[in-house]
Parts: structure tokens; C-alpha cells; sequence
């Protein structure tokens, strides 16, 4: 700031209500013109500015934006002095401004010169007309925003592919755990990425991490539009029905496959022609089967599992060489010869599994690499050789379990961390064994029992929630408990006794309408009785107890209901 002429002011402060002094001020220089302002000292704070150096509409936006800045401020100033003292400082941060942004302006049209936003700041920054200039930086910023935000989505989009790609490769080399972060990296760079939460959902699953796969499926739930996305809804109420079945919450299991079920009847009717409707309303037909199945209701699951055989023969037949389809058709087969098992129907059942077996065995043939249907022929093998021994022909049993046997063991040794396949291999074992322990081969039986229990063992470690798992320990403490017993060793078959009880009391509580679960309680019951015989009778009865309850309710298979009678007369 220089010294110039002093002016002459006559003001009054109305807060004061007193005369004041005449009074002079300094004028000040902006863009190194000097400018000479006058301020009358009232509430008004007004503002006269000349700036010999400066356009007349620069001197108008500069005294505009004191007037307005000064207005407020002022009203509350007792004396003149405070009121120069502000003016000279907004003249000077107003010069600093102008002076920055003017900097700013220069080095972004560097970068962009053609840009008219830029164009037009600069020319209101040289008039100050820092209103226009502000609001045109602005459209800048957003017009910038907006780019910069396109480049970013695009960016990610490209990661989230690549991420998927490379766990595509991982998965492929049978890396699912490797292929499990990468699949998570997908959806990070890009939430909707669908396929992506698909992957995660499923690999969570097989790797034993139930938690995991339902936190997926809700993430992906999120992504849907339920109008739009009819598709993936339907995907997601499966998952869910699956995730919730594996953790013993039944009822959530049943209500998810319902809704499945309903939504897919919706999809049918509405394009009766479409096969990929038709496809997903067969599933949902097995699914809700397999509920009922669980519950006891045994009238309702050969009902919904013979509808779905109904569909699946209805698309095998319309293209013979479409290999989902012709699987679909082996998986009813296998279902409704379970339930003619249940009933007792040998026959009819092994017609149906060996139905089964005739389409996979073909399937498998076609590509001998292809890991489901390998897995599929090993179901169809431990199905007939399960039949097999039913009617006594246990040669043929054997050789059918040892067939499953060396499937499973291909399978594990691919992917170590693959639980579907190492829990295929505990139920091996125990087939195996059984074989072994009815033909007295004792030291053969023990140790397929001992591999399915340390299999069991590893795949509850996993995953303690899984419920099929920790049913298929208990049944393993159950077979060493027996070769223990049958070899003389009371204390250590009483121990496994234990162990397998413990989780069949926790299975029975968890859900009571399960009866595999409460026919698993009784047969801990009764091998406790057989190396306890100081309690024997209470455990009889407690297992008695079970049964004519699950009768009275209609639950008991054909062979289960036999039990009573037996019990009965064990407790006689």
C-alpha cells in the first residue's frame, strides 16, 4: 500500500449517534494501478472506488464485491478506524485471490487451451468478476468430474475382468482358494459384477465356508432389481435354500425353496416354451422334495421328486445330446429310486438306479476329465451297490463300492481342498468298511472306519456349522465305537460312544422335525446300551421313546418301523 492523497470524509456513526471527525485514508494498488476509495463511515458501509488503470466494469465488480463484503461486517464496527482497517485488508485479499486464480487459470489452459470454460474464467478474473469466474470453475470441475469418473469406471471394469480371468485360470489349475480371493477382488473393482458374486458363492461353498457363501449371496441380492432380474433372484433363493439346508435351519431352507418354487411356476407359465424356465422349475421340484424328504414327509417328496422326473424326461427328450439335461434325468432317476428304497420297494429301485447308472456311465465316457460327471458315475456306483447289498449279493456290492472308492480318490487327490469330494471319500471308506467288517476282514474294517473318521474330522474343522458333517462324524465315532466293541475294547468303544452321541443330542435339538436326525439319537442309544449294562434299559427306553413318536407321526420308513418291535423286546 502507498501513501496518496488524503480525502476528505464526513460520516456518522449511528451506533455512536455522535459527530465524528473528518478523516483520511490510504489508497492501494490492484494489478500495481492505484486506486483511491472513499468510505462513508455510516451502517451502510458504502464503498466509492476509482481505478485510473482498470476498465469501468472492473472498477464496478471490485466496489460490487466490497460493498457486498463490507455490508455485514460493518454494522457492528464502533469506530472508523476499524472500518478502514477492514476495507484495506479485503482490498488486499481480493488481489490475492485474483492473483491465484489467475495463476490456476494459466497453468489448466496449459493443459487444455481449447477449453471455453477456462476461456471465459479468465476473462471474468480480468474484469473481477469473481462470481462468473467461480461458477464457470465450477462447470469446469463437474464437466472434469465427470470425465475423470468415466475413465475410473472404465478402469474398473477392466481390473474387475482381468481379476475374473485370472481366477477363470486358478480355478482351472484347482486353486480354489487362490481363485476364491481373486473372484472377491472382481467384485471389489466392480460391485455388480453378478458372475463374480456367482463364483464366490459357489467356491465358498466347496471350500466349507457356509458363513462366507451366505454373505455372497446377500451382497449379490443387493445388486438385483426383483422385476428385472427374475433370473438371478432365482439363483439367489437356491443358494440361500442351500446355504441354510447345510447349517441345519431347515425352515429357512424350506421357505427359500418354496419361493423358488413359486417364482419359477410364474416364469413357466408366462413362456411355457421355455427351457431354461422349465430347467429351473425341475430344480425347484427336487429341491422342495428333498425338504420333505428330510421332514419325514415322505407321500410329499416322491411327489415332488416324480413331477421333476416328469420334466427332466420331457427336455432329455428334446435334445438327447444335451448334456445337462441328460444329467438332470439321472439325478431324478436316483431320487425316486431313493424313495421306492424308503418304502421298501427293492425293485423298483434298482431299476431306477441302474437307470441312472446307464447315463452316466455315457456322460462320463464322453469326457473321462470332466469332474462332475465323474463324481455323478461315483454317486451311481455307491447307489447300486448299496441295492446290491440289500438283496444279499454282496460280491456285487463290494465290487461296486471299490469302483466308487478309486473315483473318489481321483477326485480328492485333484483338489485336496475340495470338501464335496473329501466327504465323497469318508462315505466310501465307510461302505468299504461296512463290506470288510461283514466278511470279518476286522483289521481291514478298522482302517477304513479310522480314514473316514480323520476325513470327518479335518471337514468339521472346516466348518463346525455344517450339519451333514458333523452327522457323518458321529456316524463315524459309531463304526470305530463298533470294531473297538467287537474287539473286546469296552472302555474305548464306550468313549467313541460318547463322542458320537454328543453330536447326535445336538443335531436332535437343533431341529426335531429332522428324522434321520432323531432315528441317528436312537442308534447312539442303543450301542451305549450294549457297553453299559448297568443302564441299558433307561437308554432302551429313551430310544423306545423316540421311535413310537416318530411312528404315531407317520415318519418311520418301512425298515425304521420294524425298530419298535425289536426295542420292545430288548427291553423285555
Amino acid at each position: 500500500m502507498r501513501k496518496s492523497n488524503w480525502l476528505l470524509v464526513s460520516a456518522v456513526l449511528s451506533v455512536l449517534a455522535v459527530p465524528v471527525p473528518v478523516l483520511a485514508f490510504n489508497d492501494t494498488e490492484i494489478d500495481d494501478s492505484p486506486c483511491t476509495f472513499i468510505s462513508h463511515g455510516d451502517v451502510s458501509g458504502h464503498v466509492e472506488l476509482t481505478c485510473p488503470g482498470l476498465s469501468k466494469e472492473a472498477v464496478e465488480n471490485i466496489e460490487k464485491l466490497l460493498q457486498e463484503q463490507l455490508t455485514e461486517q460493518t454494522r457492528n464496527l464502533k469506530q472508523k478506524n476499524d472500518h478502514i482497517d477492514l476495507l484495506t485488508d479485503q482490498i488486499a485479499r481480493l488481489k490475492q485471490n485474483r492473483e491465484k486464480a489467475l495463476a490456476d487459470n494459466k497453468q489448466d489452459q496449459q493443459k487444455s487451451p481449447e477449453n471455453p470454460l477456462l476461456v471465459e474464467e479468465r476473462k471474468a478474473l480480468e474484469v473481477f468478476d469473481l462470481k462468473k469466474a467461480a461458477e464457470l470453475r465450477e462447470q469446469y470441475y463437474q464437466a472434469l468430474k465427470q470425465e475423470k469418473q468415466a475413465k475410473v469406471a472404465e478402469m474398473q471394469s477392466e481390473m474387475a475382468r482381468e481379476a475374473f480371468v485370472s481366477a477363470e485360470r486358478w480355478e482351472g489349475a484347482f486353486d480354489m482358494a487362490k481363485a476364491l480371493v481373486l473372484y472377491q477382488e472382481a467384485v471389489g473393482f466392480k460391485a455388480d459384477y453378478l458372475e463374480a458374486w456367482m463364483m464366490i458363492i459357489s467356491l465358498a461353498e466347496n471350500l466349507g465356508n457356509t458363513q462366507l457363501a451366505l454373505e455372497a449371496v446377500g451382497s449379490l441380492q443387493e445388486q438385483l432389481d426383483p422385476e428385472k432380474d427374475m433370473k438371478w433372484l432365482s439363483f439367489v433363493l437356491d443358494n440361500e435354500g442351500d446355504l441354510f439346508r447345510a447349517k441345519g435351519d431347515n425352515e429357512a431352507a424350506i421357505n427359500r425353496y418354496q419361493q423358488l418354487l413359486k417364482l419359477t411356476m410364474k416364469l413357466v407359465e408366462a413362456e411355457p416354451d421355455n427351457t431354461e424356465w422349465q430347467h429351473d422349475l425341475y430344480v425347484s421340484k427336487v429341491k422342495v422334495g428333498d425338504m420333505h424328504l428330510q421332514t419325514g414327509d415322505n407321500v410329499a417328496a416322491l411327489k415332488a421328486y416324480e413331477d421333476g422326473l416328469a420334466i427332466a424326461k420331457k427336455l432329455a427328450d428334446l435334445d438327447p445330446n444335451h448334456t445337462e439335461w441328460q444329467r438332470d434325468l439321472s439325478v431324478s432317476h436316483n431320487k425316486v429310486g431313493d424313495m421306492h428304497l424308503k418304502t421298501g420297494d427293492n425293485v423298483a429301485a434298482l431299476k431306477a438306479y441302474e437307470e441312472s447308472l446307464t447315463i452316466r456311465k455315457k456322460l462320463a465316457d464322453l469326457d473321462p476329465n470332466h469332474t462332475e460327471w465323474q463324481r455323478d458315475l461315483y454317486v451311481s456306483k455307491v447307489k447300486v451297490g448299496d441295492m446290491h447289498l440289500q438283496t444279499g449279493d454282496n460280491v456285487a456290492a463290494l465290487k461296486a463300492y471299490e469302483d466308487g472308492l478309486a473315483i473318489a480318490k481321483k477326485l480328492a487327490d485333484l483338489d485336496p481342498n475340495h470338501t464335496e469330494w473329501k466327504n465323497d471319500l469318508s462315505i466310501s471308506y465307510e461302505r468299504v468298511g461296512d463290506m470288510y467288517k461283514s466278511t470279518g476282514k476286522s483289521d481291514a474294517a478298522m482302517d477304513a472306519y479310522q480314514k473316514k473318521l480323520d476325513i470327518d474330522k479335518a471337514l468339521v474343522a472346516i466348518d463346525p456349522k455344517q450339519a451333514k458333517w458333523q452327522r457323518d462324524l458321529s456316524v463315524s465315532y459309531d463304526r470305530v465305537g463298533d470294531m473297538h466293541n467287537a474287539n473286546g475294547d469296552g472302555v474305548s468303544a464306550l468313549k467313541a460312544y460318547e463322542d458320537g452321541l454328543a453330536i447326535a443330542k445336538r443335531l436332535a435339538e437343533l431341529d426335531p422335525n429332522v428324522v434321520e436326525w432323531q432315528t441317528d439319537l436312537v442308534v447312539s442309544y442303543y450301542k451305549l446300551a450294549q457297553v453299559q449294562p448297568d443302564k441299558a434299559k433307561q437308554l432302551l427306553t429313551d430310544a423306545l421313546t423316540i421311535l413310537k413318536k416318530l411312528h404315531a407321526e407317520n415318519k418311520l420308513d418301512h425298515e425304521k418301523q420294524g425298530w419298535i418291535t425289536f426295542l420292545e423286546s430288548a427291553i423285555e
